[in-house]
This record gives structure tokens, C-alpha cells and sequence, in this order.
């Protein structure tokens, strides 16, 4: 192999550097035996040479505009919402590495792992060859610029919105070849609006952490689902878009509905906690523990699926 050659000989400290330093041979050496072929899933044959002639270019969530001369072929992600939006978008064949986090859908079961969210392991990466790295800003935002000096071509993913998560499906979509899929996805999400309840909007606590007791506030990607699910967040004038609450704020609040979003408490240990048997969702058993935490957290897909859950459950309380 190419590779193991030329870290033999030439005598590198690290595999890390070693790989940089050849990477881009190894991408000469991918694209010729690729060709002139596209990627099946996303393109279809009608569209092979004016896709080809193309450049492929995408401008991301930190405003950064990632122009690739071929189709990359060679996708690692770095984010769970991102490997369902390469998956949704056809592009799952091409994904060659994720996150330890990475558990939708089933078919990246067998995907190899770069290390956790946190902190992925820049060996791992390098040595997949990847044509393109997807992360998301926050934690991994240091990693950018590692990525970047070790040659390679990365792209940030980071949608706080609906609008922007539809906007960033659509960038993806022309970086990667997948237009007419990325269209389709887009369209899909923006039909949430049509959904959009203009009844009587039920009080709605929803928690994301137990201890800290933690929620998200109205200019969140987690709050505007709650409203396009019909509800009213009780902490929709946090300062923050995810933040610590008081239990006693809740209480005066008096939520109708409460969501539980994590694995940590259940509709029996928040009506056992001090106080909260007096809350009306409490009295009148419309506490929720069963909804699945990844359809509500992850900026995807499946946001679909999370807006109807959350629906059917502040319905209840009309």
C-alpha cells in the first residue's frame, strides 16, 4: 500500500503526520480509480456530466464557503444529526467513519468509529482518507482548525433553527451531489409549519437534564419544535437557549404538559419530587417519559417525527 510506504520510509514521528503528509496522494491516487462514476444513491446517470463539470460547493454554519473540484466520495461525520442527514440524503454508502454516538440509522451499525463527540481521534480520521469531514460548532469547534492543518477539507453543522436546518440540508445537498435529495428532505421539513396548531396552546415544561434541572428556552431548536407541536414553553424567556431552571419556577409555572428528554428520571421520580405533585401535568397524568430523546435533541431528519410526538402529547391536555 501506498501509504505504509511512504510512512516507512519516510522515518515521520506519528501516524497523525505521517498521514498528512500523504494524504492528498492518497486522494489522487481514490479519484483515479473513481473516474468519471458517481456515487450511486444520490445522482442520477442523466446527471453524471454536468455534475462532473461542476464544482461542488457549500457554505456552512460558520459562514465558510467549502468548494470541492470532484464529488467526495469519502464522507466521515462527526455529529449523530449529520450521519442521519447523509444517511437521509442517500449518501450513507459513502460515510466511512463516525462517532461512538453515531446509532441512526441501523445500516451504520458497522461504520468504523473515530472516538466519541467529544473527542474524536484525529489518527482514526486521517487514515480513512476522508474527501470531506462534517462537525458541528460548540465543542468541536477547536478541532476546525486541526482538521484543516492536517489537509483536510472539513465542514461545520450547527442549525439553532427549523429554517436553518432545512438552509443546511440544501448546502450539504450541493457539496456532496445530492440536490434533488436534499430538495425533497427540505420540503419535507418545511411542511411542519402547515401542521403549526392555532388552538389553545397548553403549558409545556420539557426537561433535558434532571441535576442540574435543565430546559431549553423559545429561541432554541428545541423550543420552536414545542411551539410547531402546539405548545407554550414555560421557560420560553430564558436568556440562554439551553439553561438551568428552579424547581420552584416550575412549580409557580404550573406546566399542563411535561416532556422528560433524557434516560435520567421518569413519570414516577418527577411526581415523587418535592413540590411537583401539584402541578397540574402531575395531578393529571401527563407526565411523559417514552418519548424517544433523539427525535427531540438532534438538529435531523427526524425532526419530523419529534414535532408529532410532541403533538400528540400537548393534544392531551386541550
Amino acid at each position: 500500500m501506498v501509504l505504509s510506504k511512504i510512512v516507512a520510509s519516510a522515518g515521520l514521528r506519528s501516524w497523525v503526520s505521517a498521514a498528512a503528509a500523504c494524504l492528498h496522494l492518497a486522494k489522487v491516487c481514490m479519484l483515479a480509480a473513481v473516474g468519471a462514476t458517481l456515487v450511486a444513491g444520490c445522482s442520477s446517470p442523466e446527471r453524471s456530466e454536468e455534475l462532473q463539470a461542476a464544482a461542488y460547493r457549500g457554505t456552512d454554519s460558520l459562514d465558510r464557503t467549502v468548494v470541492l473540484e470532484v464529488q467526495p466520495v469519502r464522507l466521515v461525520s462527526l455529529a449523530p444529526n449529520i450521519t442521519e442527514i447523509l444517511y437521509a440524503l442517500g449518501a450513507g454508502t459513502r460515510v466511512v467513519g463516525v462517532t461512538t454516538y453515531c446509532n441512526y440509522p441501523p445500516e451504520v451499525t458497522g461504520t468504523r468509529r473515530v472516538g466519541d463527540f467529544s473527542n474524536p481521534s484525529l489518527e482514526r480520521i486521517v487514515t480513512l482518507e476522508p474527501d470531506l469531514v462534517f462537525l458541528t460548532s460548540h465543542e468541536q469547534g477547536p478541532l476546525l482548525s486541526k482538521l484543516e492543518g492536517l489537509g483536510l477539507r472539513a465542514f461545520v453543522v450547527y442549525p439553532q433553527t427549523i429554517a436553518e436546518l432545512q438552509g443546511m440540508i440544501g448546502e450539504i445537498g450541493a457539496l456532496i451531489g445530492c440536490e434533488d435529495e436534499a430538495e425533497t428532505l427540505a420540503a419535507e421539513i418545511g411542511g411542519l409549519w402547515k401542521g403549526a396548531a392555532e388552538e389553545r396552546r397548553p403549558r409545556v415544561f420539557l426537561e433535558i437534564t434532571e441535576d442540574p434541572l435543565m430546559t431549553v428556552g423559545d429561541d432554541s431548536f428545541v423550543g420552536e419544535m414545542i411551539r410547531l407541536a402546539g405548545g407554550e414553553n414555560i421557560a420560553h424567556d430564558l436568556p440562554r437557549r439551553y439553561a438551568v431552571i428552579s424547581p420552584e419556577r416550575v412549580i409557580a409555572a404550573d406546566p399542563e404538559v411535561i416532556i422528560v428528554a433524557h434516560p435520567g428520571a421518569s413519570r414516577e421520580t418527577v411526581g415523587q419530587r418535592l413540590g411537583w405533585g401539584r402541578i397540574e401535568a402531575v395531578r393529571s397524568g401527563r407526565v411523559y417519559d417514552d418519548i424517544d430523546p433523539d427525535l427531540i435533541m438532534r438538529a435531523g431528519p427526524r425532526v419530523v417525527q419529534g414535532v408529532a410526538a410532541l403533538r400528540a402529547c400537548i393534544s392531551e391536555a386541550r
